[in-house]
């Protein structure tokens, strides 16, 4: 029978009843039954020692574990018992998963348009595994096809056991849903309740997969569907992922336990704790839970509830018969934190103090031994009035009123920040004042594979665990991450296909609502110190492949299965660190001081500046009350203050202070910038010289680093070289008499009655033998048949000419002397010139040709002018050579001329001639008689070596 009113789901091979002889049997013939002698519940209470074996079978059969339980055998095994006899209000699989009918979760996006996406490529075994679960969802009903026009892409998450869980990205549909806010409760009510109990034994109680076991809004669930590669499908039942689906299940665990929540039992979100006086009272409270539970038609997770105990950790605090204390784990990072055994570790610590130092009365006083330590020229040496003040800081930093207790009506502050060896995260709010105030500190080495990582991803993986860690707190209100890694701020709209794990990371965390702010370094030291210091090597964890966070269990309520952090992809395998960036060691800051001191650009002024001494030199000491207006001394380190020339910057922003480097650290600088990855990798001297500047300063800054990147090895056998180089100049050979001509053009002069303007003057190297010819333009063909008529062929020259001035015609003019040339000799050698530029002799020193004497005698003879010649340049001498032929021998076609290569009578080797320079009855004759011998074309000759 079912004494409820409502349907009850009983799983399949489930005693549902038992039969036994009833002796007391009683006659009611003519009467009315008088039912209040009946009591129902004795009928079941009635059973034999057989069934009670049968229901301790069933709850040990579930992974009922009562081993923290402090209970007699007796008493276990009553529990058991009432386990065993509740088997249906437990899932073990799927296939027993409940559904309430309490509420429907509705996705509400106002007039938003359909968010759609495309499914993520993945490999073939991701999507059979896709496709496995999907039909496992199928045959379970959770599922269903769909032809929503909402889209969203599938994920896989890997989890510590190797299977995948389902997950889908909604960031996109979360964009445009509205926020549900729902009130959680106080935890100041939620510690009151647990004093006015006076409770003696306490239970932790979680739901098996509690978000499956919402239903969703027939109306909206087509805005949570997803696209997988076989198809769209929407749920039936509440998914992970969803913006409110954490305030959508807190109503519906409210609901559930309305009338009992407050009074023996509590909830918040998921996490229900019983808590009673007695054993007795603990199985009755235990009995009305199941049955609120039975009643909605919910289901719990066996392994994932602990039964009995006199000590257990709820909403980060652990709770026991004596009261409520702060969970050990939320000071562990401080109350561990290694004794320093240098200068830099505790730098570091006293940083993160410093952080917190308003909140220490005396700080400055008990510091004091530490800060010692760090003066210059003072050795490390650790002293019991070291230790003593190390401990009482620590002590400061773990008790009130730095740790205060969380109000759930403030926001939350998350400080994370990573370094190349561990994590470190810190849990705050503010107070009445604004003044951040610590809840829990928490931090951890990487291991392995982590430290490989990338500097983003080392930042993501700090936040992940803050969030794992701080859960109870964060899981449904608004907080504020703050990390010196400005780049995290873009982790909700980061892409996929851009960073896998960082994208599946986002995906994990779209169930908070946070926003992350940039906070500069040197004002993030809290976060900061716990992410320098060393941790136990016992505290890295498990070294799996491809393991992204190994989850440490520091609640019963953080195996949660809606908050799993344990992250992987098989399509994602380890990148190999091609290009890896070597982290150098931070520069000490009192090493830096000690440098500014003994370097000679600044010894002077940091001398100056912190004493007002001034060098005995009084060009020096000049030099110096001048320049140490632009620089300042803070704690001992000397800066160069750069006053910026950029509009629209606050006065604030307009100085910038560059730390003052010091000789021996310059290359270092360098270094960094420029030749290092991580620096840049061999930029240019811009912006090397811009990114240093932001920073550092030195004297002569600018032509170091120019000279540096101009100098570069790696620079200059790699990188393309823009802009053309000049050759470099070679010493002119001695040659012979008429080897080499050196020309020039003089002009232009007053135009003589025949129209000559130009004179080219033409001097052998040798013999300074000069020569002039008069010229009507400076037309590069007009000054290649003089060279070709007057002077090399009269002359017999056998090497190449060079002209001094108008150098943008000389490559006409050595085309034009090839065109009409015969001599081989001098075509290669203007070939030469043109591909040969290291050595071309055009660039090479010329001597003066002697045109100023002509010049000026020009200019003095009788009717000239200062501008001009007279006529009587006409007597330098125009002349021809000619010479008889006796056959042609061979026709070819250069640059559109054709040439002839014609046998001389005169016994003079045959050469080559242009067609315009032989006679027409000659060259026709030359075609009539190779036609008539029917003699076939001969190959064209092969190029002349070129002269080098």
């Amino acid at each position: 029978m079912n004494p409820t009113n409502s349907a009850v789901c009983i799983p399949v091979n489930t005693t549902v009843a038992y039969a036994h002889e009833y002796e007391d049997i009683r006659d009611f013939s003519g009467s009315e039954p008088d039912l209040s002698d009946f009591n129902i519940s004795s009928l079941f209470d009635k059973t034999s020692p057989d069934d009670d074996d049968q229901y301790v079978t069933l709850a040990q059969d579930m992974g009922i574990n009562l081993a923290t339980s402090d209970l007699s055998e007796v008493q276990q095994r009553e529990l058991l018992i009432l386990i065993g006899k509740n088997r249906d209000v437990f899932a073990t699989d799927l296939s027993e998963l409940g559904e309430t009918n309490l509420y429907h979760h509705n996705i509400d996006t106002g007039s938003a348009p359909p968010q759609r996406q495309r499914f993520y490529r993945t490999t073939p075994k991701i999507k059979d595994e896709i496709e496995k679960q999907v039909n496992d969802m199928l045959q379970n009903g959770i599922i269903e096809p769909s032809i929503s026009e909402w889209q969203s892409p599938v994920v896989l998450v890997k989890k510590k056991d190797g299977s995948y869980r389902f997950a889908v990205d909604y960031r996109k549909l979360n964009s445009v849903t509205r926020p549900m806010h729902f009130p959680l409760p106080l935890l100041e009510d939620v510690f009151d309740a647990v004093g006015e109990s006076e409770a003696q034994i306490f239970s932790v109680l979680d739901l098996f997969s509690g978000f499956w076991q919402v239903p969703m809004d027939p109306d909206s669930k087509h805005k949570a569907a997803f696209v997988t590669h076989h198809g769209v499908y929407q749920w039936k039942k509440l998914p992970f992922g969803l913006m409110n689906a954490p305030a959508s299940f807190q109503l519906v665990m409210a609901e559930v336990l309305r009338g009992l929540n407050w009074k023996h039992a509590l909830v918040y979100v998921d996490d229900i704790l019983i808590l009673s006086k007695n054993f007795q009272d603990h199985l009755d409270h235990l009995q009305d839970v199941f049955h609120r539970l039975r009643t909605a038609n919910m289901r719990l997770k066996p392994s994932k509830c602990d039964f009995a105990a006199q000590k257990v950790t709820y909403l980060g605090h652990v709770i026991t018969k004596d009261g409520v204390q702060a969970d050990p784990s939320k000071t562990e990072a401080i109350s561990q934190f290694p004794c320093p055994r240098d200068v830099s570790t505790l730098r570091g610590f006293l940083g993160l103090c410093n952080y917190y130092r308003r909140f220490v009365h005396g700080f400055a006083k008990i510091a004091a031994p530490l800060n010692n330590l760090l003066k210059k020229d003072v050795p490390f040496t650790w002293s019991k009035q070291c230790e003593d003040a190390f401990e009482s800081l620590k002590h400061a930093l773990t008790t009130p009123p730095i740790l205060a207790y969380p109000s759930m009506s403030k926001p939350f502050i998350v400080s994370t920040d990573a370094s190349g060896s561990a994590i470190g995260y810190i849990l705050g709010q503010r107070d009445s004042c604004n003044r951040e105030r610590v809840i829990a500190y928490g931090g951890r080495s990487l291991n392995k594979m982590e430290k490989k990582w990338s500097i983003s991803e080392r930042e993501c993986l700090a936040l992940i665990e803050a969030i794992q860690s701080f859960r109870p707190y964060l899981a449904n209100n608004k907080f504020t991450v703050l990390t010196d890694h400005i780049a995290l701020k873009w982790l909700h709209k980061i892409s996929h296909a851009t960073n896998g794990r960082l994208a599946r990371w986002s995906i994990a965390l779209q169930g908070y609502d946070f926003t992350i702010e940039h906070k500069a370094g040197k004002l993030h030291q809290n976060a900061d110190a716990l992410s320098r210091r060393s941790y136990d090597s016992q505290q890295i964890p498990s070294k799996a492949e491809g393991m992204c966070i190994e989850q440490t269990k520091t609640s019963h309520l953080d195996q949660d299965t809606t908050v799993e952090y344990h992250i992987e992809y098989a399509s994602n395998p380890s990148v190999p660190s091609v290009g890896a960036v070597s982290e150098k060691p931070d520069i000490d800051p009192v090493a830096v001081k000690s440098f500014q001191r003994e370097c000679s650009d600044f010894s002077y002024l940091v001398k100056y500046l912190e004493t007002g001494e001034l060098p005995e030199d009084q060009k020096v000491a000049k030099k110096v009350v001048v320049e140490a207006e632009q620089y300042v001394c803070l704690d001992g380190t000397l800066y160069h203050l750069f006053y910026r020339r950029a509009k629209n910057l606050s006065q604030a922003d307009r100085v910038i202070k560059q730390l003052a480097v010091p000789k021996v650290l310059r290359p270092d600088v360098l270094l960094s910038y420029h030749d290092s990855i991580a620096g840049g990798g061999h930029q240019g001297f811009d912006r090397t010289y811009h990114s240093i500047r932001l920073k550092y300063y030195w004297p002569r800054m600018y032509s170091d680093i120019y000279d540096y990147v101009k100098s570069c090895d790696a620079c200059q056998r790699a990188k393309r070289h823009f802009h053309g180089h000049p050759a470099p100049l070679h010493p002119m050979p001695v040659e012979d008499a008429f080897k080499r001509w050196h020309m020039d053009i003089l002009g232009p002069l007053t135009t003589s009655s025949d129209g000559h303007k130009y004179v080219l003057l033409v001097t052998d190297s040798f013999t300074r033998w000069p020569e002039a010819f008069p010229l009507k333009s400076q037309e590069a063909t007009v000054i290649a048949q003089v060279l070709y008529k007057e002077n090399f062929l009269s002359l017999w020259c056998t090497t190449y000419p060079y002209l001094r001035s108008w150098k943008k015609f000389h490559v006409k003019v050595n085309s034009s002397i090839v065109n009409c040339s015969d001599n081989k000799e001098l075509q290669s050698l203007v070939h030469a010139n043109r591909l040969k530029p290291y050595h071309d002799p055009r660039d090479r020193k010329v001597p003066t040709v002697p045109h100023p004497t002509l010049s000026s005698e020009t200019k003095t003879l009788p009717g000239t002018s200062p501008t001009g010649a007279s006529q009587e340049t006409q007597h330098i001498r125009e002349q021809s050579s000619w010479k008889d032929v006796d056959r042609i021998l061979q026709a070819r076609k250069y640059n559109g001329a054709m040439y002839y290569k014609v046998k001389w009578a005169d016994k003079t080797p045959s050469s080559w001639v242009l067609s315009g320079d032989l006679s027409s009855n000659l060259i026709r004759e030359y075609h009539i008689t190779r036609t008539l011998q029917g003699r076939k074309r001969k190959r064209p000759l092969k190029r002349h070596k070129f002269f080098i």
